[in-house]
């Protein structure tokens, strides 16, 4: 099942409408970054919401882009270091970016594999009730092998990741004790 076109026409449920809103607000800031680091344009979007509210988005900056057209397209003299300032941002923002792409991959792949392993351990039977003594025990071992390499991971993840403590702190994590 695929996207299904919808009827354009006024949202009658607020709390449909306000949600709707934000997401396709988020949508058309989205689309209007990437025309602007796709083709080196500068733009500029303000939309207000349905309570009123302004919303802008502007590369390298809404004022400048407004100023600019206001004034009949003549380009506007901007400091040469504020260009390429947002150029390297815009680089380095962009490295950022694939660079997290490429660990949410990584994780999915991860995901992917422990789900395999998961599976194959709950293939072993439907019933623990059923299964012998040392299949029972197999299942332990693996069981806390699968647990030891997450800790592990999640250990090296926390140690690794560039954010503060705060940010990314889950919480403490309660003990799984299969013994």
């Amino acid at each position: 099942m695929g996207r299904q076109k919808i009827e354009i026409k006024k949202i009658e449920n607020e709390d449909a409408r306000l949600v709707s809103f934000s997401k396709r607000r988020s949508g058309l800031f989205n689309k209007a970054s990437c025309l602007t680091t796709l083709c080196g344009v500068d733009a500029a979007v303000v939309v207000f919401s349905p309570a009123g509210t302004p919303y802008s988005f502007g590369s390298p900056r809404v004022e400048m882009v407004v100023d600019r057209f206001l004034s009949s397209g003549r380009e506007m003299e901007e400091p040469n270091f504020f260009r390429q300032h947002h150029a390297t941002s815009v680089q380095e923002l962009n490295r950022r970016c694939m660079e997290l792409e490429n660990q949410v991959e990584a994780a999915q792949a991860r995901r992917r594999a422990l789900e395999e392993r998961l599976s194959a351990v709950a293939a072993v039977r439907d019933e623990p009730e059923e299964m012998e003594v040392e299949e029972l025990e197999a299942l332990k071992e693996a069981l806390n092998q699968l647990k030891k390499m997450t800790d592990e991971h999640m250990k090296e993840r926390a140690a690794g990741s560039s954010s503060s403590a705060a940010q990314n702190e889950a919480g403490p994590s309660t003990p799984l004790d299969l013994g």
